[in-house]
């Protein structure tokens, strides 16, 4: 499994996560319409971003460890992953970032240059993070760019994922814990500014790597995680959030962390002999998750809004529905002919 190819298992999981956010959104996106019980609760579930994290950290590990075979240095392996990860995600969240721009526009939404400035530059975290704290007066409407805070978090985490890749196993577990007791003691109250800001669930991914490569024979014994598994942990991971634990602070965002981590661990662990429940239907999602993330904003701020008369469940249904088709040919348009020519491009020079 550790061969660079993720398995069915993880891929689920992917699947799961991937439409857990876009539901977690609905509240958002769907004011007055989505913000009634039980409705409402669907934005604890926006901890599903923490898996896809935790998914990230794990695949960063592959990518790396894939890397480091081949290239002749540290410095040329992680030259080609840093060139890898800008030509994978910066084309297609550009070409997002300015549909959901014009988009907003044509709407008459409130859309600054400085909202969609933020989402070129990867560092829509940094511009938003006011906002959630409260200095709304500062961003635009959140309903079309503010998603871009966990992307522009995920381009921070890959500076530093090199270094922790290569690091032995005992070092980097040394580097997991401590990076986890430090976010124990920094408050981050679940929406607010320093919430935009955390590592905890790429960094225990990328761990998760490490224990598989070391260990992936023995774990094959906890069996392949099902797709209802992922969902009740989430569901769990949900529930920790909306609790907001108080005991020391970041204890909510580490939790999580450390659930995601568990989930991920548990889908590498074993291949599922079979598809299982939804399983064929979660990787075809887990495959366009990227282009579904970015663009759901775009299903909720026509086909849902125009449906929210019927109700907020066939709103929802209507904007998922219709963010499948979007995510779809964005991918098969855009990011997949991009990847395959910089993989045949990168191919022709190994």
């Amino acid at each position: 499994m550790i061969d660079g190819v993720l398995n069915r298992g993880v891929e689920r999981v992917r699947g799961v996560a991937a439409i857990l956010v876009t539901l977690s959104h609905a509240p958002l996106m769907l004011p007055g319409v989505a913000t009634k019980p039980p409705f409402m609760l669907l934005s604890a579930f926006n901890v599903a971003v923490d898996a896809l994290f935790a998914i990230s950290g794990f695949v960063t590990f592959l990518s790396l460890r894939r890397r480091r075979d081949v290239a002749t240095s540290f410095v040329c392996s992680t030259s080609r992953y840093y060139v890898g990860r800008m030509v994978r995600i910066a084309p297609l969240a550009w070409l997002s970032a300015l549909v959901l721009a014009t988009l907003g526009t044509g709407l008459s939404r409130d859309v600054r240059a400085a909202d969609l400035g933020a989402a070129l530059t990867f560092t829509a975290n940094v511009h938003w993070a006011p906002c959630f704290g409260g200095a709304w007066d500062r961003c635009g409407d959140p309903r079309l760019l503010s998603h871009y805070w966990a992307l522009a978090t995920e381009a921070m985490f890959w500076l530093a994922a090199p270094f922790l890749a290569v690091t032995p196993r005992r070092w980097a577990s040394a580097a997991t814990a401590a990076i986890l007791i430090f976010g124990l003691f920094v408050p981050r109250p679940w929406g607010a500014f320093w919430w935009t800001f955390r590592w905890e669930a790429f960094v225990v991914g990328l761990w998760v790597g490490h224990v598989v490569d070391a260990a992936g024979p023995t774990l094959r014994r906890l069996g392949p995680m099902e797709p209802l598994e992922a969902i009740v942990l989430m569901s769990l991971a949900a529930g920790v959030a909306a609790l907001g634990l108080s005991w020391f602070g970041g204890e909510t965002v580490v939790v999580v962390a450390i659930l995601s981590g568990w989930i991920v661990l548990r889908a590498a662990a074993s291949e599922p002999a079979s598809e299982g429940f939804g399983g064929r239907a979660l990787r075809w999602v887990a495959a366009r998750s990227y282009a579904l993330y970015l663009l759901h904003p775009a299903a909720y701020a026509t086909v849902g809004a125009a449906a929210a008369w019927a109700g907020a469940s066939v709103a929802i249904a209507a904007t998922l529905a219709t963010s499948f088709v979007i995510a779809h040919w964005a991918t098969t348009l855009v990011e997949r002919p991009i990847r395959d020519a910089a993989r045949r491009w990168a191919s022709e020079r190994d």
